[in-house]
């Protein structure tokens, strides 16, 4: 307190004479003003149903809450600065004041707090498993959510074991899309602060890519004879259950079409022309850009061998030679490998050159 003492002492004049009367003494005590109020920060609350007040209390001042508005909570002490309040419902809006009382003749003070009660946050998935093909994208769709505070935030995760998770980068939409490269369990977090709420799991199964798809091998034959069978080693990955198609190709690779099997191994029968043999292996899932082509084989067709020469002159007088002019070979390259002479159905030599010959009678 601020206290002061004042002395009143009345004087009379009457001409040039001053007569004092007796002194009056008044005592003054000041009281100090009420303490500012501070009802604490607004608050928003996830569906939660109390709260602790968090006003201040300073000595000397005596504190009051009240509510105005609707609907209406319980104030458990209202007279306690930290008193909790129950009753509170999710979807409202609650305003409450503090009042804070000092001297009698002082004014109180009076600060206003809204507590804030979103309704609780609701997120779901599409949590039906799926299988796919290694290399397939999948998508998980995320429903809307609602409560919290009208503003969403998502992170997706993943984890192998439904157990330990870790972030998926970059995913941060409503709806997952993504290329796991093994089988998963996904879950969604949506954060509406204070809200934040974690989907259930959902399950992707991935079957490995196919592999191993290996035929074999490149051949030569000639024109008009069938070609050894094309061997397919056995595929791996998908579900294993696998689906052949064979192709081929007559001009050198640039245009294929159906060979017409379906089978592991193939035999192409008997081949005029050159040609390319490819095998396209499919599963249920790992089809188009999971399935798997193999590697090229070469089947060469070469044209049957071509034997004629015309010689220069068929008479003459012994002994008669007969040289390679006489012979007058006409070589077939593309079609000849190897050029054998014989004389009487004797071996007489070989070569694109003739070796001479003699008739002596």
């Amino acid at each position: 307190d601020l206290t002061a003492t004042i002395t009143v002492t009345p004087i009379y004049n009457y001409g040039s004479a001053n007569c004092s009367g007796t002194p009056v003494i008044y005592h003054i005590t000041t009281k100090p003003g009420t303490p500012k109020s501070n009802a604490g920060p607004d608050a928003e609350l996830c569906a939660d149903g109390s709260y602790i007040m968090q006003a201040n209390q300073p000595t000397g001042a005596t504190g009051l809450w009240s509510q105005y508005g609707s609907p209406a909570a319980t104030i458990s002490t209202p007279a306690s600065s930290t008193t909790q309040l129950t009753g509170l419902t999710p979807g409202n809006s609650y305003y409450f004041v503090w009042t804070l009382a000092g001297f009698a003749s002082c004014p109180s003070s009076k600060d206003t707090v809204v507590i804030k009660v979103d309704d609780d946050l609701v997120n779901t998935i599409n949590t039906t498993t799926q299988t796919i093909c290694e290399g397939q994208p999948v998508t998980i769709t995320g429903n809307a959510p609602t409560g919290g505070n009208g503003t969403y935030l998502y992170t997706w995760q993943q984890s192998t074991d439904n157990v330990n998770w870790t972030n998926i980068p970059g995913q941060t939409s409503m709806t997952l899309t993504f290329t796991p490269t093994q089988t998963v369990y996904v879950k969604r977090i949506v954060s509406s602060l204070p809200c934040k709420n974690e989907s259930a799991s959902t399950q992707i199964i991935v079957q490995p890519g196919l592999s191993n798809n290996t035929i074999a091998a490149n051949q030569a034959i000639c024109i008009n004879t069938p070609a050894s069978t094309i061997i397919g080693s056995i595929p791996t990955g998908g579900n294993v259950s696998f689906t052949f198609k064979w192709q081929k190709s007559t001009d050198g690779g640039i245009n294929w079409g159906d060979a017409g099997a379906n089978t592991q191994d193939y035999s192409p029968g008997i081949l005029t022309v050159t040609t390319k043999f490819k095998r396209l292996v499919n599963t249920d899932l790992c089809s188009g850009p999971q399935a798997s082509t193999s590697n090229i084989v070469t089947i060469t067709v070469n044209p049957d061998a071509k034997a004629v020469f015309n010689p220069a002159t068929t008479i003459g007088c012994l002994p008669f030679s007969i040289t390679p002019a006489v012979i007058n070979l006409q070589t077939y390259p593309a079609q000849n490998s190897q050029y054998v002479w014989y004389v009487d159905n004797s071996l007489l030599g070989s070569g694109t050159i003739f070796p001479g010959y003699t008739i002596n009678q």
